[in-house]
């Protein structure tokens, strides 16, 4: 099985960051450039764990805050840390 290029990659990020808040000046190109070498599922977690980071940055500013997660979005940060934690768990 051949590993996504850019182009495919860049759709995988597109389909599995749908619906989901994205911040502005959040480039899935760029992660696309950075993710080189990943497999589609590699792809898929690095957008599960930036969700999740995002989640969790979200709800450490927001102690006591009764409005959930509404008000979390996904940046650039959160993507390359998870990016980083993808890489090393491929490694």
């Amino acid at each position: 099985m051949t590993l996504p290029d850019k182009a495919t990659r860049l759709v995988i990020f597109q389909i599995h960051t749908r619906g989901k808040p994205l911040a502005k000046g959040l480039d899935l190109s760029a992660i696309a450039d950075a993710t080189e070498g990943y497999s589609g599922a590699d792809l898929a977690g690095t957008c599960s764990k930036a969700a999740l980071l995002a989640i969790r940055e979200y709800l450490e500013t927001h102690e006591g805050d009764t409005n959930g997660y509404g008000g979390f979005t996904i940046t650039m940060k959160n993507m390359e840390e998870a990016r980083k934690i993808i890489e090393r768990q491929r490694a």
